[in-house]
């Protein structure tokens, strides 16, 4: 190798490291710190959901079953959701609306409310008890927040499944459906409902 090419290759792994220093360092300026008090937003506990979805939205939705889905209807299943208001609007409130499929129920919590007063940035949390959405059946339930000023809504959602394991991006991530060649895996409980794929 000659001492030109050696040069060459020095120098260009130095300027991508710099740029890479710089902009590690340029993102972690920009980084928020705690606050100091250690106080939360009531209901929201200490730690923040990673927020999906569109950053630049007015709302944006989470939502999770934090001890898992239960295996049997019978069994209680725990939602949880989080609403971020990123940009308040003057006059408008925000509200909550879970959508529930047939055949479950609710056991503790509230279906629909809205909270007023909140400010821009501030996260809020619904929780949902039901039975009926287990690993048994496909169903799909979904979180719906959105500000209401007059007749007019602006907002977001959030779906969760109850069989992440059948959706079209674990089944294709998985590589147990390529075309139209149809697999069986014999670990999972039998599908009791529609699935397309």
């Amino acid at each position: 190798m000659s001492r030109a090419l050696m040069w060459k290759i020095a120098l260009c792994s130095l300027f991508g490291m710099a740029i890479g220093l710089v902009g590690t360092a340029l993102y972690f300026s920009n980084v928020e710190d705690t606050p100091k008090s250690g106080r939360h937003l009531a209901g929201a506990g200490g730690a923040k959901p990673f927020m999906m979805g569109k950053q630049m939205t007015l709302v944006q939705v989470n939502l999770r079953a934090p001890e898992g889905i239960a295996d049997q209807d019978t069994q209680e299943t725990t939602l949880v959701g989080w609403i971020r208001l990123n940009q308040a609007l003057p006059g408008a409130d925000l509200h909550f609306k879970w959508e529930l499929p047939e055949g479950v129920q609710v056991v503790e919590g509230v279906v629909e409310d809205s909270w007023a007063g909140l400010q821009s940035g501030q996260v809020s949390e619904t929780r949902l008890t039901v039975t009926g959405f287990s690993k048994e059946s496909l169903k799909l339930v979904a979180l719906h927040g959105f500000l209401k000023s007059g007749t007019s809504e602006v907002g977001n959602s959030a779906v969760i499944t109850s069989r992440p394991e059948d959706s079209y991006e674990m089944v294709n991530s998985s590589g147990l459906a390529t075309g139209f060649q149809k697999t069986t895996n014999k670990e999972r409980a039998p599908l009791k409902g529609r699935i397309l794929r």
